[in-house]
């Protein structure tokens, strides 16, 4: 059984690696940068982890299930909301996923240049932690629809919704030069979730009337 040091250490590395992957990502981050921010040596990742992929795996999984301890998809009392608000709960958290500094909110930009870049390490965290938001989201748009339309339809506005939040993360540079006011920040989170909601329940009520 690892004592409190050792997992003091390996929190440590594993915090530090994730700011170094999410802001250069696996190619562009090296192991001294990491031991460097970690105050620790290579003798330590080697020890613990084994190498700078086996690391990135297990940074991924980490970074994933403490954003989700953070920031989940809904909120605990999720059962008392309507879906109209689900929606915007699911659509929130995952903006300020997408923005938050610090640790280990990192998550949101790390998986963000995985789904550009994606690594081998990938497959297991979508099968493990990206496949049941998804399946969430599903049910919200499903509901929202009102089961008139194929599944295949479902999955498609499910994924027109993850493409304006990401929309405003991926395109943030562009953003902040032709419309400040429409930058992805903690100032504009809400206000921003609320168009990505208002705009998906217009879309899904013409859809479910059209049917």
């Amino acid at each position: 059984m690892q004592n409190s040091r050792t997992d003091d250490i390996e929190h440590k590395i594993l915090d530090s690696a994730g700011e170094v992957f999410a802001e250069h990502g696996f190619q562009g981050a090296t192991v001294r940068d990491i031991c460097a921010r970690a105050g620790t040596n290579i003798a330590s990742i080697n020890y613990y982890f084994g190498d700078k992929a086996a690391l990135y795996a297990e940074v991924l999984q980490y970074s994933h299930n403490c954003a989700q301890e953070l920031l989940p998809a809904l909120p605990e009392n999720s059962a008392a909301l309507s879906t109209e608000e689900k929606l915007y709960h699911f659509v929130f958290n995952f903006l300020r996923r997408l923005i938050e500094k610090g640790k280990p909110t990192w998550h949101g930009r790390l998986i963000s240049r995985e789904m550009m870049q994606p690594s081998p390490a990938f497959d297991s965290l979508i099968e493990s932690g990206i496949k049941p938001h998804f399946v969430i989201l599903l049910e919200i748009m499903g509901n929202l629809l009102r089961r008139t339309i194929s599944d295949d339809a479902v999955g498609l506005c499910a994924a027109s919704v993850i493409g304006q939040c990401h929309h405003f993360h991926h395109c943030r540079y562009v953003i902040e030069k032709l419309a400040p006011e429409h930058a992805l920040n903690d100032e504009n989170l809400a206000k921003i979730a609320k168009h990505i909601t208002s705009f998906t329940l217009a879309a899904t009520s013409s859809l479910a009337r059209n049917q």
